[in-house]
């Protein structure tokens, strides 16, 4: 099915991120990125919204709350704000405006919120990449994750802001009464909910030859990591466009109950 409501890709053809440090032996890199969002097997609306452009560099995925209208446009004003971002040349200054970009979003959220009637509710969670040449930096807020596949290993780059992930890094829970837990829907961070907002951040070394995968918990509820490391592997699925279509058919074949994006960017040295 792909009614304009269901379902939104976005595929980025190779382009090279340069970098301003110059520094020696570093590897060039190219990447090309694909972008998908589909409504899942439940909701009516999708309140999903993200980003992929290989020109700015910078990738992001943000899953809007507070229900069709709110949720919608939570996400959707993040999104349009980081893509209005005229990157800077180096990467501190480009994380600084995505920074700023992100903290006035909070504000215009907010505001909306405090001027609407019936809206008690009105936020998105972000998760998002930023590259110049070898050099990247994950940002996020929420529950919405950033993977990266290296060597055919996954790691989980993001650190989950959520009440069940607070208890799992407390040992007040095991990693099996995490699934199903009574506050497993509840998150500690999101942009647009509270005044003062707190943006992770983690910088990492890019090599040719990474993949990363950023996705709304649409996907992380419904394929473990065991799953989703299979699937988005560069050897099962050689291409971005076919690995991010993969992980999406996965959800829905499992019936998941939310909106599902994935946007999955390639890095490989540059010729």
């Amino acid at each position: 099915t792909t009614e304009p409501d269901r379902i939104s890709a976005l595929a980025n053809e190779d382009i090279t991120i340069e970098s301003s440090t110059g520094r020696r032996g570093e590897v060039r890199l190219s990447c090309s990125s694909f972008g998908i969002s589909d409504i899942g097997c439940k909701r009516l609306h999708n309140e999903d919204s993200y980003l992929s452009s290989n020109s700015k560099g910078i990738w992001a995925v943000a899953d809007g709350m507070g229900g069709h209208d709110a949720g919608d446009l939570a996400s959707q004003t993040l999104v349009h704000n980081l893509d209005r971002i005229v990157v800077p040349d180096t990467l501190d200054d480009c994380v600084d405006l995505i920074e700023r970009s992100i903290q006035d979003t909070n504000r215009q959220l907010n505001d909306i919120a405090s001027e609407t009637d019936n809206i008690t509710t009105i936020g998105t969670t972000v998760a998002m990449m930023a590259a110049r040449g070898n050099d990247g930096v994950v940002m996020w807020a929420g529950d919405s994750r950033v993977y990266r596949i290296r060597n055919n290993t996954l790691e989980q780059v993001s650190r989950d802001h959520s009440v069940v992930n607070d208890l799992l890094e407390k040992g007040l829970i095991e990693a099996h009464q995490a699934e199903g837990h009574p506050d497993s829907n509840k998150i500690t961070r999101s942009v647009g909910i509270t005044e003062d907002l707190d943006i992770e951040r983690r910088t990492v070394s890019i090599l040719a030859g990474d993949r990363y995968l950023i996705c709304s918990d649409g996907l992380t509820r419904e394929i473990n990591d065991e799953q989703l490391a299979m699937i988005a592997s560069p050897e099962v699925n050689r291409k971005s466009a076919d690995s991010a279509r993969a992980l999406i058919k996965s959800a829905l074949d499992a019936g998941t109950r939310d909106n599902v994006t994935v946007v999955v960017i390639d890095f490989k040295e540059a010729s």
